[in-house]
């Protein structure tokens, strides 16, 4: 078995996996993604639905409210404040990926305003090929992808996670 070293291992390839592999590397962290499939593999591809974030300044409040009401008593108030007010961002880095949303937000849901974000009915999968599109492009020594590769093991010392 080869030994690989870097400063940061994402196991996941999936939206998450790959959105957070691109980021670190943004900050110039040296990082191995480890997917079982494919890049484009996962099940996000299949996802139809589009994507929440408000659209216009001060509409964050609402758009936090309208989460925690549809949440039913679910939502932790603290961490729907944070998700709502980093959304427009991440919505806005997706687009610089080239996703093509469309240019009209539907409202959906629990939503007392119209903040959905769609590619048509293939979100999931614009988002996934965006990525992947990305993360290929980005190859290099302090970013690598391991496409096929299963993670069976944490390996741990004093506490800390050190291998994988």
């Amino acid at each position: 078995m080869k030994m690989l070293e870097t400063e940061l291992l994402v196991v996941g390839g999936g939206v998450a996996g790959a959105y957070a592999t691109l980021t670190a590397r943004s900050y110039g962290a040296d990082v191995i993604l480890a997917c079982k499939t494919p890049l484009v593999g996962g099940s996000t591809r299949w996802a139809q639905g589009g994507i929440a974030a408000p659209l216009a300044e001060g509409d964050e409040d609402a758009h936090a409210q309208d989460t925690v009401k549809a949440g039913r008593g679910l939502c932790e108030p603290e961490a729907v404040q944070a998700f709502v007010r980093d959304a427009r961002s991440h919505v806005e880095t997706l687009r610089d990926l080239g996703v093509t949303f469309s240019p009209h937000a539907t409202l959906e849901g629990g939503h007392s305003r119209a903040r959905i974000r769609h590619q048509g009915d293939a979100t999931g999968h614009a988002i996934s090929v965006a990525l992947a599109e990305a993360l290929q492009a980005g190859r290099s020594p302090a970013l690598r992808v391991l496409e096929h590769a299963f993670v069976r093991n944490l390996r741990g010392s004093g506490g800390a996670v050190v291998g994988a």
